[in-house]
């Protein structure tokens, strides 16, 4: 992950579920590596997530045990492009610029439909 330690901007690029129904990391550990004992030390400032053009259905950002059916452990709904949902992204965002307190770790992904995500884009202040 050195590009953390040169540049501010982190452009993750495309997470596609692999399975609808089944939430998965939104940042694997290979894109955010573990440290001694199971702690990330991959720690950021503002998380920007938009869904891909061509999904269909809605995707799912959330916590550890969450159930898009349920709704429970759900943190956001990202509707699909071209809906007529007036926004199809998401931005969790620090007011003070520095703090780093989004833990990657932390979110989850689910979506309506298999091969279909969002671009995550992050920035460390």
């Amino acid at each position: 992950m050195g590009a953390l330690a040169f540049n501010p901007v982190c452009p993750y690029g495309p997470k596609l579920v692999t399975a609808a129904g089944t939430p998965q990391l939104l940042f694997s550990t290979a894109e955010a590596p573990v440290a001694a004992q199971n702690v990330w030390p991959t720690r950021v400032s503002r998380i920007r997530l938009e869904a891909l053009n061509a999904n269909t259905g809605f995707i799912y950002i959330g916590v550890r045990g969450m159930d898009k059916s349920t709704m429970v452990g759900v943190l956001f709904t990202i509707p699909p492009p071209n809906s007529g949902y007036t926004t199809n992204y998401v931005e969790m965002d620090q007011l003070a610029f520095g703090a780093n307190n989004y833990r990657l770790q932390d979110y989850w992904i689910d979506a309506d439909t298999t091969a279909e995500g969002v671009l995550r884009t992050c920035w460390v202040g």
